[in-house]
C-alpha cells in the first residue's frame, strides 16, 4: 500500500515547514492564499504534488487535496503537525492488521495550550456517538471506500467559513451512514502545537452557531436532542461564558443561517 500526507496550509511561500512537520512520505500540499514554486515533484525522496489556490476554507482545502490523490491510504494533516518518524509504518501496518476498517483514527497529541485531549486507551469500533471524539487530523482513510461513496467535506463549515468547526464530524458520520467501518487505535502518530489556534476563540455564539450546523447536519431528524445533551453534558465547559438557554437558541440560530447559506449556493 502507498500512502500520502494531505496537507492543508496558507499563504506559504516555501517548504519549510515540512521540515518541522517530520514529513517522510509522498505528500500533497494545498496552498491557499500562497504561492510555492518547485523546481522539482519530489521531496527528500518522496513524491510532492502542490496545488496554491486562492480560495479560501479548511474543507475546500480537504477536498481539492483528495481529488489530486492517487494513494491507497490518506492522512489528513494541519501544517501544525509534527509526525513521530515511523508514523507511515504504524499507519500501513494497522491498515494490514485491520483489513476491513475504512478509517482509521490514530493519536495526536495536543501541546502548547490548556485544551488537552484526553485520548482513549483502547482500541474501538465507532458507532454514531463515538465519532464525536475524533478530530481531522487523526483521521486516515483508504482513497478508495471515500471515493466510492462520493463522500467529501462540506465547504460550508469548518475554519475559514461562518461555521468555523464540526466539519470532521460530520464527514465522519456521512461515511458512517453510508456503510463505511471507522476504527479508532490508541496509537500516537504525532503531535500538534494549538497555542496559536486560529478557529478556537471561545464559547461564545459563534462557537455554538457553529456546533448548531455540525448536530443538525449529522442528524437533521433528531438535532435537538444532540442541542440539548450537548448543553447539559459540557456546562462546566462553557458555563462562565453563556448560558445555557442562550447556548441553545444559538445552535438554532446557526442551523437556520446555514439552511438559509445552503440554499442560496445551490442557487448560485
Amino acid at each position: 500500500m502507498r500512502m500520502e500526507v494531505l496537507i492543508a496550509t496558507m499563504k506559504r511561500n516555501s517548504l519549510d515547514f515540512l521540515d518541522e512537520m517530520n514529513i517522510k512520505t509522498d505528500s500533497i500540499i494545498v496552498n491557499q492564499l500562497g504561492k510555492i514554486q518547485l523546481n522539482s515533484n519530489e521531496y527528500k525522496g518522496n513524491k510532492l504534488t502542490i496545488k496554491n489556490s486562492l480560495e479560501k476554507g479548511l474543507s475546500k482545502s480537504r477536498n481539492l487535496a483528495l481529488s489530486l490523490s492517487t494513494a491507497d491510504i490518506c492522512l489528513i494533516a494541519d501544517d501544525d503537525i509534527k509526525y513521530v518518524p515511523d508514523y507511515e509504518k504504524i499507519i500501513l501496518d494497522t491498515y494490514n492488521e485491520y483489513p476491513e476498517a475504512d478509517i482509521i483514527a490514530f493519536q495526536v497529541d495536543r501541546v502548547g495550550g490548556e485544551r488537552a485531549k484526553l485520548f482513549r486507551s483502547t482500541m474501538h469500533w465507532e458507532n454514531r456517538f463515538s465519532l464525536f471524539k475524533i478530530s481531522s487530523v487523526e483521521i486516515s482513510f483508504k482513497r478508495k471506500s471515500i471515493e466510492q461513496k462520493k463522500l467529501s467535506f462540506n465547504e460550508l463549515i469548518g475554519a475559514g467559513t461562518k461555521f468555523g468547526q464540526g466539519e470532521e464530524s460530520v464527514f465522519l458520520t456521512d461515511a458512517y451512514n453510508n456503510g463505511l467501518k471507522i476504527l479508532y487505535v490508541p496509537i500516537k502518530i504525532g503531535e500538534t502545537d494549538i497555542s496559536d489556534s486560529s478557529w478556537f476563540t471561545g464559547y461564545d455564539i459563534d462557537y455554538f452557531n457553529a456546533k448548531g450546523v455540525s448536530f443538525y447536519l449529522m442528524n437533521p431528524r433528531w438535532y435537538s436532542i444532540f442541542f440539548i445533551q450537548f448543553i447539559v453534558r459540557k456546562y462546566k465547559m462553557y458555563r462562565k461564558n453563556i448560558t445555557p438557554f442562550s447556548a441553545y437558541r444559538a445552535m438554532l440560530e446557526g442551523k437556520r443561517k446555514y439552511i438559509e447559506a445552503s440554499r442560496g449556493e445551490k442557487n448560485d
